[in-house]
């Protein structure tokens, strides 16, 4: 009875679950959105596929926390609004290994890609540097479709979320 009550009071602007983690680089150049459900993609929730779409990005890179909730959910609704899915495994954490592990299993059956931060750099170089060709187990369908500066720019309109001690 009593969760979804304390879920949308640690939802609710300015509540400590609305907290940027302390140590995290926020750029003066970065636009920080507040969301206010665990996908930062379903109606209502943020600004974020408006900030998306005016950029032209089709790809979205993924990371936070929880992984099984909040990263989870926004990669479904990510799939579902037809852009390409990249969870960033290595930049996600969940409460435990087998629910981050679950989640990265759930992203790569069904929403999208599932790769480290080294994989998405080294796309993201290659991309760039005109080479077209893409590291080892990385599909051509999450690959990003943007220049490197169109897709960091969507990377970094960066949700402030529940913190890692939700």
């Amino acid at each position: 009875g009593d969760k979804p009550r304390q879920t949308a009071a640690a939802l609710a602007p300015g509540a400590d679950g609305q907290r940027i983690w302390p140590d995290l680089v926020v750029d003066e150049t970065d636009l920080v959105l507040q969301k206010n459900r665990y996908s930062a993609l379903i109606g209502g929730s943020s600004q974020l596929e408006r900030v998306l779409r005016a950029a032209g990005c089709t790809t979205v890179l993924l990371a936070g926390t929880k992984t099984d909730v909040c990263v989870e959910s926004t990669a479904r609704d990510a799939m579902m609004l037809d852009f390409n899915v990249v969870l960033v495994e290595d930049c996600c954490a969940a409460l435990s290994f087998e629910e981050h592990r679950d989640a990265c299993e759930t992203i790569i059956q069904q929403f999208g890609d599932v790769m480290t931060a080294d994989d998405v750099l080294a796309a993201l170089d290659n991309y760039d540097d005109g080479a077209g060709t893409l590291p080892e187990g990385v599909s051509s369908e999450t690959a990003p479709s943007a220049s490197k500066e169109e897709t960091l720019a969507g990377g970094a309109a960066r949700g402030a979320g529940p913190s890692p001690s939700e």
